[in-house]
């Protein structure tokens, strides 16, 4: 009986005639960090074969059924039945039909009844076709083709890193080898390594390739945003579920922060990823000390003596892995001369930038366009772009392969074209489907129709954000109903969009963030706090673009009442001041939201023991409140 069942990914089900073949497939799938269960390696001699493998099988969470020249044997008859009840039992269990190379699709009335409706893997081609190979990997990881691996690995107990693995991921070797070595250099008195660069270089993809990489050596494997102390502060409450703590669910945050810091004071071994860590100053009180794990940062500043950290800086990808990347993301790797050199020449234009060479890839592989034709069409479009004025640092090659896109996108549907304008004015990571659902009526008419029915029938928010996942503008999380913008494509939205055009946006993107309040009791405490980095970001278009209505005064008031019941003074009483403001002079100072804006302030004061400026604010809500009720 094998041992230790439980920790095999995928049971490989095949005729012995095909075994060579099959054993080559399963060297890859460990080579991806999938454990396969094979017999040759796995059966133990005097064993009773027919048990150990059932057990194996149902141990499993998949079964790939491979077919090659000697076709369905009667054991893998055997293995598919017993792949069959596990799968009546259990909804998420997969089973995989893959055809080798030597194989012929057999008619459908040759096959086994349940096997006729599934999906495929194809390697008829040879089994060294890289795209075959990444559907069965998919397939065992229960992801499309298109959405890489999320699962931790092999022996990481906690584990929330919010990015998939790219598959498309290239170079940075020197960088993830200089992360590893200085967080294992022994007798440094480091808190942890930074990554450091501009938008778009690749911080965060290096940041999660290294956590998939070496992610088996850790304990916990855990993941946070850091770009503001009140974000950072939300990540560590999120962790505090992640470990089930049992402070996670405290009314005041502080105390899971602090449940969370003694948690990473114990030896375990553990990774903490703080992303987009910009002011590292901010970061030493919120940390652990001393470091009993390694703490790994992104950022875009340059400076981490306060750390004492010296920062690997990221630079542009070197010529030869851009090239080899770009072509591994419009899947031709092996394209003819003259197609290879006119990627050679768009990846110098874009810059070797990540985040452009994603796009671009992203585009040539999604219309199976000709690279000569692309860098054609980017040459022209870059001369129109640049007519609007300088772009700092690596922006133009985004904002050209972004315009690129987004063409397309609005080509196919304006309504998916629209949600992106949109989400330029809200944070960029995390953004909940749900305020699309519940604020639809106010998104604006293409939206509100294009959304109608998606409450029931969520297919329809998916259907509206594929074109946007499609061209790379967005990166979907399927588990948590959300998703991210890259932010220097915010900024590149933002900028395309004239004064009166970004304010439409902002106006409408507010009063969807006040629809979508679920209230501010225990029971809503998830969902407020994914809206509370969007309130901010509105609350920041707010104050830039001037505006004022019964709705933005109600959102801030709405943002101000939750930031006040988990504890946070500092951030709730700027909200309730400017909400005050703005309701006095929309409603006028009469009004009975005037009244309930000015009780949520004075009780605001009252819990920090400020009675001198609580008792004028209650006695003028009262006297409102007698003369119009």
């Amino acid at each position: 009986m094998p041992q230790d069942a439980t920790r095999y990914d995928v049971f490989l089900s095949h005729n012995s005639r095909d075994k060579p073949a099959v054993e080559l497939l399963a060297q890859k799938l460990r080579a991806a960090d999938l454990e396969p269960f094979l017999d040759k390696w796995h059966l133990i001699p005097g064993e009773p074969w027919q048990e150990a493998l059932e057990e194996a099988l149902t141990a499993s969470a998949t079964c790939a059924v491979f077919l090659g020249a000697g076709g369905i044997s009667p054991w893998e008859n055997e293995e598919m039945r017993a792949a069959l009840e596990e799968r009546a039992q259990n909804t998420g269990y997969r089973v995989i039909p893959t055809l080798l190379p030597d194989a012929t699709m057999p008619e459908r009335e040759e096959l086994p009844r349940f096997l006729r409706r599934l999906t495929w893997v194809d390697f008829r081609q040879g089994l060294e076709d890289e795209d075959a190979l990444q559907r069965l990997i998919a397939g065992i990881r229960g992801l499309s083709p298109g959405a890489p691996a999320r699962n931790p690995p092999t022996g990481c107990r906690y584990w929330n890193v919010p990015h998939q693995r790219n598959q498309y991921f290239t170079g940075r070797e020197d960088v993830i080898a200089g992360l590893y070595e200085a967080l294992h250099e022994e007798g440094s008195a480091a808190l942890g390594q930074a990554i450091s660069g501009l938008g778009g270089i690749g911080k965060t993809q290096t940041a999660v390739e290294y956590c998939y990489r070496h992610g088996k050596e850790y304990q916990a494997v855990l993941w946070t945003r850091a770009e503001t102390e009140a974000e950072l502060v939300r990540g560590l409450v999120e962790i505090a579920r992640v470990l089930d703590l049992p402070e996670k669910d405290a009314q005041e945050q502080e105390q899971a922060v602090q449940a969370v810091r003694r948690w990473l004071g114990r030896k375990d071994p553990w990774l903490l990823v703080l992303d987009n860590a910009d002011t590292p100053a901010m970061l030493k009180p919120l940390l652990p000390t001393p470091p009993r794990g390694h703490l790994l940062l992104t950022s875009r500043a340059q400076n981490f003596d306060m750390l004492e950290m010296a920062p690997l800086k990221l630079e542009v990808l070197p010529a030869d892995d851009a090239l080899e990347f770009l072509l591994r993301r419009a899947r031709r790797e092996d394209p003819p001369a003259r197609e290879k050199e006119a990627a050679q020449e768009l990846a110098e234009e874009l810059g070797y930038l990540p985040l452009a060479l994603e796009q671009a890839g992203a585009y040539v592989s999604l219309h199976d366009s000709r690279f000569t034709d692309y860098l054609t069409s980017y040459r022209r479009r870059r001369l129109r772009l640049l007519s609007k004025g300088p772009l700092k640092d690596y922006r133009e090659p985004v904002a050209t392969t972004w315009s690129l896109n987004f063409d397309q996108v609005a080509a196919a549907s304006e309504a998916s074209a629209e949600i992106l304008r949109l989400s330029a004015c809200l944070s960029p990571d995390q953004i909940p489907v749900e305020v699309l659902i519940k604020g639809a009526e106010q998104l604006g008419p293409t939206l509100a129709q294009a959304l109608e029915g998606a409450a029931e029938d969520p297919l329809v928010v998916d259907e509206l954000l594929q074109p946007l996942n499609r061209y790379s503008l967005i990166e979907r999380d399927p588990e948590t109903w959300t998703f991210n913008v890259h932010r220097m494509v915010q900024e590149v939205v933002r900028q395309s969009l004239d004064g009166p055009a970004l304010q439409s946006v902002a106006e409408r993107i507010v009063e969807a963030l006040w629809r979508a309040d679920p209230g501010a009791d225990f029971a809503a405490w998830p969902l407020c706090d994914r809206l509370v980095p969007h309130w901010r970001a509105a609350a920041s278009s707010i104050a830039r673009l001037e505006l004022k209505s019964a709705a933005v005064g109600s959102m801030l008031n709405q943002a101000a009442v939750y930031a006040y019941q988990r504890g946070r003074y500092d951030e709730a009483a700027p909200l309730y001041e400017r909400s005050l403001q703005i309701l006095e002079q929309v409603l006028g100072a009469e009004h009975p939201d005037v009244a309930n804006s000015l009780n949520n302030l004075a009780s605001l004061h009252q819990a920090q023991g400020e009675y001198a400026k609580a008792a004028p604010l209650l006695e003028r809500s009262l006297q409102i409140r007698e003369q119009v009720l």
